[in-house]
């Protein structure tokens, strides 16, 4: 078994490399989960929404606070999904932030000091 998910972790976290400038990935090996923590500029709300236009379900880290929450991004649960639904999902989220990130003319890597 941990094989099994050693490689759905490891699926995940190579379809995401070509945005790792507009999002990184944390808490990968903390389980079934993990937590993409977007450049400050994009909105999460906003690719969620559209995330979720392409089939594609993540939650803002907003609805696990009580109060304002200290960390932009959102939630992926993959746990129970089998490596080709990964890859899916995965490619979709890399549009959609891509193109969020294009939208804001920010797809290049002149913004890395946004990062906090």
């Amino acid at each position: 078994m941990r094989r099994h998910y050693a490689r759905k972790r490891a699926v995940l976290s190579a379809t995401l490399a070509p945005i790792a400038h507009l999002a990184r990935v944390r808490g990968l090996e903390a389980g079934l989960h993990l937590y993409l923590d977007l450049r400050p500029d994009l909105d999460p709300l906003h690719i969620m929404q559209r995330a979720r236009q392409r089939h594609v379900v993540v939650s803002t880290l907003d609805a696990y606070y009580l109060t304002t929450g200290d960390r932009h991004g959102l939630l992926l649960g993959y746990g129970g999904l089998d490596v080709d639904a990964i890859i899916e999902g995965a490619r979709v989220l890399v549009d959609v932030i891509g193109q969020e990130a294009d939208a804001l003319g920010s797809m290049g890597h002149g913004q890395e000091g946004a990062w906090s």
